[in-house]
């Protein structure tokens, strides 16, 4: 991606929007969405807890054991939004999405870590996690919030989460009345 042409500014758009998105379906607290100009991060989503915490203690020490069925779905969820924005950007584009972002591999690892127990059960784990992202994205409805969302960061460069929720609704109205519109397909 060619950050500074129209192409690049638009997958870097949809790919900030792709987290951004997830995090609202998935119930994981952001604070804003941004792109910026500047290298090597050319966007962020401002998770308003970056880790879970269970007593105080980060949970990057704490043993698999500890980890209770709702913190399971809490760190799922996190790691979710971490895997959107590559995967929304390779919806976009038609390549392969990477597992995420070089600046998010410490607190993907540290997630994983904390949900699985060996490499093997790690590597399973976010490709079903992986999946499970891809799948929300590919949903018509959930890419018409992407694609909202997308376009205005690309018009107002930050957006708070009350901005994402309003333009993926009005993305939401945008797609269904735009399905209303489409003749109907007979069948022969």
């Amino acid at each position: 991606m060619v950050a500074g042409s129209v192409e690049g500014w638009r997958a870097r758009a949809l790919h900030e929007a792709g987290h951004a998105v997830a995090a609202h379906h998935l119930g994981v607290a952001f604070r804003s969405v941004v792109l910026r100009h500047d290298e090597p991060s050319l966007g962020c989503v401002l998770i308003d807890r970056a880790l879970p915490r269970l007593d105080g203690l980060e949970l990057a020490y704490a043993p698999v054991e500890a980890v209770s069925a709702r913190l399971r779905r809490r760190i799922e969820a996190h790691l979710m939004v971490s895997c959107a924005g590559p995967a929304a950007e390779a919806k976009h584009s038609g390549a392969a999405a990477g597992h995420c972002a070089v600046h998010e591999e410490d607190r993907v690892q540290a997630l994983l870590d904390l949900a699985t127990k060996s490499p093997d059960e790690r590597e399973h784990f976010l490709g079903w996690l992986q999946a499970r992202t891809r799948t929300l994205l590919e949903c018509e409805v959930t890419w018409a919030e992407v694609t909202a969302v997308a376009e205005a960061l690309l018009a107002r460069r930050a957006l708070t989460r009350r901005d994402v929720s309003e333009v993926a609704a009005e993305g939401v109205d945008r797609w269904e009345r735009s399905r209303l519109r489409r003749p109907a397909v007979s069948e022969p």
